[in-house]
């Protein structure tokens, strides 16, 4: 049997907070790139990612994100992968708490 593995806690597309979790990673992701005054082409190039696949990311629609994407994403900008778990600035609420600590009641 072929399993797909999503990224957060076995979350899956369709599953109540899945959604906003793409969103909140592609937001953080977004924000790091333009920090760094990159266009998607440089980004594609140095991490061998597809500029639709970052595009896709970035914008949240990107169904199940690959650890490997992420991985090789993060690296780019020099963080770890547990960062885009953080707020994706100070002024947002951090979704990705939110939703967990929802998901524990």
């Amino acid at each position: 049997m072929k399993t797909d593995y999503h990224m957060g806690r076995g979350m899956q597309p369709g599953d109540d907070g899945y959604t906003e979790l793409c969103q909140h990673i592609g937001q953080k992701l977004a924000l790091l790139r333009h920090e760094r005054g990159e266009l998607q082409v440089v980004v594609s190039r140095a991490t061998h990612i597809s500029t639709k696949v970052i595009s896709q990311v970035e914008n949240g629609r990107y169904p199940a994100v690959q650890l490997a994407v992420l991985y090789r994403l993060c690296a780019h900008y020099g963080i770890v992968v547990a960062d885009l778990f953080g707020p994706a600035d100070a002024k947002k609420n951090n979704v990705v708490n939110k939703t967990f600590q929802e998901g524990k009641n």
